[in-house]
């Protein structure tokens, strides 16, 4: 029987099929196409103001007012691009236009001004990380700051806020209702987050409803399979939000989880990575993050209650993860922040109790959670940055929770090892040849196959981007890497396997000072 070489999950060693396959396994052995450019994909809905057609992938987005032309100023994808282009960078951002629920119904809330104002002062309205200062003067009447606030709601950030208002009728002129721009239970979290108060008393208040919640999910399934027939996209950016355990059939994380997975078993060969926002506490975060369990998923978490919506926390850490890992395919997003040279600009948390505590943080980390945190004058971090991976069964495993590891190996087989093999194939195969026999051109030998991967190993241990490494340069790590390196020979070709480990992350300092002066 002729040799099948190491098998790669889906793949037929007997399909007569040319191609060249690659198949990338994580937390292997026993020890605890990205291309340079890496395309972006925002899944989100728009409004009836855009003119894009939903379930479609159009041309990518040329800037702010090609998002708004094509999605509508108020959609959930424009608020996403918005995020994303927030950090700095060149890249090619696509969007697809999720359909919304046939019969989904907006969330919404009602605003009841109470009385006359006997003073002057200011209506502070806030959504989003965003602050609107409404005047009111002596002697506005209930109604007037009804209106006042509608007229100025309908112009804030240039007529772009999720949401529209209005005022009721004869008889209720003096209550606000704010309408999500969008359908479904997603915009509840956009309703939910505004506030309104004033600065100083000035003998009124205003009385807030209860949420009437948006009804009926949206379907992302018909734009997952849009993706999965095209790109690949290397960050696929969703809104998708729950606190309960996803399911690969749930029309959204789960089944967005399952789709990057699916794309990149061999048959297919994507190198993607989903990303997703969560707003829900800590107890959540875990039933959501080991239901994923997903090496090519992240779940960026801002504490509860945090003012920016999933889908605007999951745009804002794609586009940091993108900006440092093109320049680094392993960097350390580790207690990354705004400098001079860097964004970073999730909000805090309104309750301080929303924010993460130290047992919540350790918590999330121990099961796939992606932390960002702010400090005491509520400046945000990345505490640290992992894949939503943690479970080996029902048992811990964490030797793929650091972010980087995915990144690093895409692009260790994508950009170091792919090109070269490419490169050097040959139209023939042949065994090799025997000591002192000299080879034959445009013949490929096993023997070159081992000599290319051991090379790009061995590169990509030194200091390859910038100085620093890409797979980890400890001398017995890179031992075993390059002795690990195996070929089959076949009859049409040849199967080749390598253990490779990327680079380390530096996390942690620590260091005992004993003080051992006499007694005096």
């Amino acid at each position: 029987m002729a040799n099948i070489g190491f098998p790669l999950t889906g793949v037929d060693p007997f399909d007569p099929t040319p191609g060249n396959i690659r198949e990338i396994r994580f937390a292997q052995g026993t020890d605890g196409g990205s291309g340079g450019e890496r395309t972006v994909m925002i899944v989100a809905n728009k409004t009836s103001a855009g003119s894009e057609t939903v379930n479609t992938i159009g041309t990518p987005i040329q800037d702010l007012a090609d998002c708004y032309t094509r999605f509508g100023r108020r959609s959930e994808m424009a608020w996403m691009y918005r995020m994303f282009v927030a950090v700095p960078q060149t890249a090619t951002i696509y969007g697809i236009a999720a359909a919304e629920h046939g019969s989904g119904t907006a969330a919404s809330k009602a605003f009841t001004f109470a009385t006359v104002a006997n003073g002057a002062t200011n209506l502070v309205i806030e959504w989003g990380g965003f602050k609107l200062y409404v005047p009111v003067a002596d002697g506005d009447t209930a109604i007037t700051q009804a209106a006042n606030v509608v007229l100025a709601l309908t112009d804030w950030e240039e007529g772009t806020m999720p949401f529209t208002s209005s005022v009721g009728g004869p008889g209720s002129e003096h209550i606000l209702t704010i309408v999500s721009a969008g359908l479904g239970p997603r915009y509840d979290l956009v309703i939910d987050r505004i506030r309104m108060t004033y600065q100083q008393s000035v003998a009124t208040t205003i009385s807030v409803g209860a949420l009437t919640q948006g009804t009926n999910e949206d379907d992302h399934t018909t734009a997952y399979t849009a993706i999965a027939n095209q790109g690949p996209f290397y960050y696929i950016v969703s809104p998708k939000h729950t606190t309960s355990a996803p399911s690969p059939s749930d029309n959204g994380m789960g089944e967005g989880a399952l789709m990057v997975a699916t794309q990149a078993l061999p048959t297919n060969g994507k190198s993607q990575q989903m990303i997703f926002g969560f707003v829900g506490n800590s107890s959540q975060l875990t039933t959501v993050c080991t239901a994923l369990n997903n090496v090519r998923c992240k779940v960026y978490w801002a504490g509860e209650n945090n003012p920016w919506t999933p889908g605007m926390i999951a745009a804002h850490a794609a586009a940091i993860q993108r900006s440092q890992e093109l320049a680094h395919p392993g960097a350390n997003l580790t207690d990354y922040t705004a400098s001079d040279t860097t964004v970073c600009l999730f909000p805090a948390p309104y309750d301080a109790a929303d924010r993460p505590t130290p047992t919540e943080v350790r918590t999330a980390l121990n099961n796939g959670g992606s932390v960002i945190n702010f400090n005491r004058f509520d400046k945000p971090f990345i505490q640290r940055s992992i894949t939503t991976r943690s479970l080996q069964g029902s048992a811990n495993d964490y030797r793929a929770r650091e972010g980087h590891i995915v990144s690093a190996t895409d692009y260790f087989y994508d950009n170091v090892y792919l090109p070269r093999h490419r490169a050097t194939i040959q139209p023939f195969i042949a065994s090799d040849p025997v000591q002192g026999e000299k080879p034959l051109a445009n013949v490929q030998y096993p023997n070159a196959a081992v000599a290319l991967m051991r090379d790009a190993i061995a590169d990509a241990s030194g200091p390859f981007i910038g100085g620093a490494p890409l797979l980890d340069p400890s001398p017995q790590v890179l031992a075993k890497s390059l002795a690990s390196v195996a070929v089959i020979e076949l009859a049409d070709g040849t199967s080749l396997r390598a253990d490779i480990a990327a680079v380390r992350h530096n996390l942690k300092s620590q260091r005992l000072i004993n003080e051992v002066g006499p007694a005096y």
